[in-house]
């Protein structure tokens, strides 16, 4: 084997940091563990070659790969150790949640607040403007574009807000450049650090009048999230009262060893079904949204201011129940799973809207069954109790047998029996279908830990396909 001409060169710190800030700039996904390794340099004393700096910047790396090429180089222990801990410490993840506070600012305030958010929609409709006729959407691409000629043109506003304005811009045209968007007037705006702090239960927001300090309520439940790290925050108006939504990153808790599944069968009928056979039924949910859709038609065809209000009114309560329904019911299987020492497996449903087809009587039913909305709370609610979380392929839960395997249509007699035509097994339906998810997560187990797992149906190992999500 031909031996390099020279041995790789010690690489100066201040030449990894330079190093660290390009791979940020590119988007590596492995810089943290970069920035682990120069701060271990730091501590040591041992200076990192360009070899052991490839190897960790190497998105495939995982521990033992990294703690060998350390080694290799002929680097102390202690390095080992440092690095292994500030890795750990990089890698701390979060759970990004948005709590929501009220203002309550007095009269002046109020007007304050709301003329800000006139003058910051305005400017939105001006960049995007810009934006449309320049055919420039990205953000920093936008901002070098128009940030000059917006601070002459709207003088009132702080650079900040400017630079909130043409991200929001950046962001609403994320979704597709083929129709120019414009913005409410009273749409919400965005504050950051620079121009909203918090002292004690005030709020420090910029207006076009200067900083107003307002005071604000919140729940025992927000305050402990407000000590969590604070991001982004979105000044509402909603019903002629001022929130604020404020984004902060929960840490996870430490991932639990489970012991087995609880499988979760989510439908229309029946909102939620368990595999210990607790069952939420949705008939009091279902009632009263079939007893809105006849309300919604009557005042649809009045067609009067008063009949729109009712309408607006009614959807929010519509809208407010369903929520507080799904609050409850994850929150109980939730702490079903952790009592008993289970991890939670869920159908992967993506798509299904646009993969089904109902008849128009039925249209109504499965545009407004809001099982996203409950799987995400289950979701998050269990990442932060540490219970992993398994979605498995949802292809003919409701068909197969529980006990043999067997899946055929005419075993789901009806809506709610389910008899298996090999083994003879009966069972409420429901319920056979989350003991199904249930196994089909069992066939991954050993691999639930690393990520989300999507298993395909069947319950043989060697059958099975294990899709990776990052």
């Amino acid at each position: 084997m031909r031996q390099p001409r020279h041995p790789p060169r010690a690489t100066s710190r201040r030449g990894l940091e330079h190093r660290e800030r390009h791979e940020l700039r590119r988007g590596r996904r492995r810089a943290p563990l970069l920035e682990a390794a120069i701060a271990a340099s730091r501590v040591t004393g041992d200076p990192l070659d360009r070899t052991s700096v490839r190897e960790v910047r190497r998105p495939d790396s995982d521990d033992d790969r990294l703690r060998g090429c350390v080694a290799g180089n002929g680097h102390s222990s202690s390095l080992i150790e440092i690095l292994d801990d500030i890795v750990l410490k990089c890698y701390v993840t979060t759970v990004k949640l948005v709590v929501q506070v009220k203002l309550q600012p007095s009269t002046e305030q109020m007007s304050l607040l709301t003329a800000t958010m006139r003058r910051a929609n305005e400017v939105c409709d001006w960049l995007s403007d810009k934006a449309w006729d320049a055919q420039v959407f990205r953000q920093f691409a936008l901002h070098k574009l128009v940030y000059c000629d917006a601070r002459a043109a709207f003088p009132d506003l702080s650079s900040q807000m400017i630079v909130r304005a043409t991200a929001k811009v950046a962001d609403a045209y994320k979704l597709d450049k083929k129709t120019k968007r414009s913005f409410r007037p009273l749409g919400s705006i965005a504050y950051d650090a620079r121009i909203l702090s918090w002292k004690n239960n005030t709020a420090n927001l910029w207006t076009l009048s200067g900083r107003q300090v307002i005071p604000f309520v919140y729940g025992e439940h927000q305050r402990v999230l407000l000590e969590y790290e604070r991001g982004e925050t979105n000044l509402v108006l909603r019903n002629s009262k001022f929130y604020l939504f404020v984004s902060v990153d929960v840490p996870d808790t430490e991932k639990k060893t489970v012991l087995g599944w609880l499988g979760v069968d989510v439908g229309i009928v029946n909102i939620a079904t368990t595999s210990d056979g607790d069952n939420f039924s949705g008939t009091h949910l279902n009632n009263l949204r079939a007893r809105a859709n006849r309300l919604r038609r009557r005042l649809q065809k009045k067609g009067t201011k008063s009949a729109k209000r009712l309408l607006h009114k009614r959807r929010i309560k519509e809208s407010r129940f369903s929520t507080h329904v799904n609050h409850c019911i994850s929150k109980q299987i939730v702490a079903t799973a952790e009592r008993t020492s289970r991890g939670i497996a869920l159908e992967n449903l993506d798509g299904i809207r646009s993969r089904t087809r109902a008849s128009r009587s039925q249209r109504r039913v499965l545009h407004s069954w809001a099982f996203n909305d409950l799987q995400a709370k289950i979701s998050y609610k269990a990442t932060r109790a540490g219970i992993p979380i398994c979605h498995v392929d949802p292809r003919n839960t409701s068909r197969e047998c529980r006990v043999c395997g067997h899946t055929e249509k005419a075993n789901r007699k009806t809506r709610d029996v389910f008899a298996c035509l090999s083994c003879g097994h009966t069972a409420d339906a429901d319920v056979n279908a989350a003991r199904v998810i249930a196994s089909r997560a069992h066939v991954v187990a050993p691999y639930a830990d690393r990520g989300e797992v999507v298993v395909s149906h069947g319950l043989d190992l060697q059958n099975s396909a294990i899709l990776w999500r990052s």
